[in-house]
């Protein structure tokens, strides 16, 4: 029996951890990167490479269209029902779609650019070479919502969450080695043909699990259920907005009440503690392909194992995590030199958002894959609005202790609420106190 469960444990944890593995790795680039720019860039031209390194993630959901939010959800039940058709209207509709838009957002870039000569100045290239990169970016987007339904869960996170960060620091790195100025125009190049790297990679990677599926031109595409794909897909779209490009919301809110100062010290608290994030997000997209199996199939009592298991995985080391962070977060902030010393405060308080996470469950998992995302767009729009005021409130009373409590209220918030609707509408509970109390019941 111990072996049994010993084996299950480890089957369950060999794809996250392989997911915990490459998040971590690509941000450890990441956090080479931002130690070699604060060293060697001038500030200003630090701030305007970091803004372009966040912006171009966010541009994607305008290139996009956020079509292949509802991937996932549609393509696992399409080849759960042998719907192949569907499955490459589908596939096809998420390329013609991010093709159109790209083409329309680099036509209004360079208009604007065009028309704003004299305001942008030397921005220009900046802005030109991150709305290349956006629309790049966006295509390994969709290749990689497309194998991520396939079952592939690595090969869809690897281009994306470890290669893609790596090059652009090794770009970054040789770039300085040979003695020359980094500078935003340097960054962003490097931004560029990183993306360029990754996005073959996708493609490469994506090819042998697509065949099946996707086998020759001759093959029927069915586009019937367009309506419903771009209608979820905007629907998840602005939970995107909030899930995945958090982080730079709170910095971008934070910087119309805080110091620039105070901005770099937040931005770095935000990106240490999201070593911890990487391990709940890795758990909860390890889970997606089976949960939307299991959902589809209404197999109930499936689901709730799933939830229990992973929510245990997910909680336990996340308590450790901040216990580590609450005795070493002084030393931690030694290593970026006495300007930011109030790192170390600012870890335990962000912490509380992937503890949220992890303690009240995948609910906006379940939603989405049970026919319930349409509680997702309001949710997260009272979210955006909540982080706002949260930050705001909070760093005038408070400065940059209160934004970083504001942040977390936001999350706390979005994780409760998703919680609440999972119990009311697909009939879950999600938290921890119910796989508590399961376990214990047996």
């Amino acid at each position: 029996m111990i072996r049994n469960y010993t084996s299950k444990i480890l089957s369950e944890l060999k794809t996250p951890l392989v997911l915990v593995t490459m998040r971590v790795c690509g941000a450890v680039a990441a956090f080479i990167l931002s130690i070699l720019m604060a060293r060697t860039m001038d500030p200003t031209e630090m701030g305007v490479a970091m803004t372009c390194m966040s912006a171009a993630p966010l541009a994607t959901l305008l290139v996009t269209g956020s079509t292949e939010a509802g991937c996932l959800r549609f393509l696992v039940a399409y080849l759960d029902k042998n719907e192949l058709s569907k499955f490459r209207g589908m596939v096809s509709f998420n390329r013609r779609v991010t093709f159109w838009l790209g083409v329309v957002f680099i036509g209004i870039t360079i208009i604007w650019l065009l028309m704003s000569d004299r305001e942008s100045g030397d921005l220009s290239t900046v802005i030109l070479l991150t709305a290349i990169t956006a629309v790049l970016l966006s295509w390994q987007k969709i290749a990689s919502a497309h194998v991520m339904s396939l079952g592939h869960v690595v090969l869809a996170m690897a281009p994306y969450s470890l290669w893609r960060q790596v090059l652009l620091v090794l770009c970054v790195g040789l770039w300085i080695l040979a003695d020359n100025a980094l500078t935003k125009e340097v960054v962003a190049s490097g931004m560029l043909l990183s993306v360029i790297a990754v996005l073959i990679l996708q493609v490469v990677l994506n090819r042998r699990p697509m065949q099946r599926v996707i086998a020759g031109k001759s093959d029927v595409s069915d586009y019937s259920d367009h309506r419903e794909w771009t209608k979820v897909g905007l629907q998840l779209g602005i939970t995107l907005l909030f899930v995945q490009f958090s982080r730079d919301l709170t910095l971008v809110v934070s910087s119309f009440s805080l110091s620039p100062e105070d901005i770099s010290v937040l931005g770095i608290a935000t990106a240490i503690v999201g070593f911890a994030k990487f391990y709940v997000v890795a758990i909860n997209q390890s889970l997606g392909p089976k949960l939307s199996e299991a959902v589809a199939r209404n197999e109930i009592e499936k689901i709730q194992k799933k939830i229990i298991f992973t929510n245990h995985l997910k909680f336990w080391p996340m308590i450790l995590v901040l216990i580590l962070f609450w005795l070493l977060g002084d030393e931690i902030a030694k290593i970026f030199g006495p300007g930011f010393a109030n790192i170390g405060m600012l870890l335990p308080i962000l912490m509380l958002e992937p503890l949220a996470v992890a303690f009240f469950g995948p609910g906006g998992q379940l939603l989405s894959m049970s026919g319930h995302q349409f509680i997702m767009l309001p949710l997260s729009i009272a979210t955006i609005a909540v982080l706002v005021c949260a930050i705001t409130i909070g760093a005038h009373l408070g400065g940059l202790v209160g934004a970083a409590y504001g942040s977390s209220v936001a999350w706390v918030f979005w994780t409760v609420s998703l919680a609440l609707f999972a119990r009311k509408y697909a009939r879950h509970d999600v938290s921890m106190f119910s796989a508590t109390r399961l376990v214990f019941r047996g």
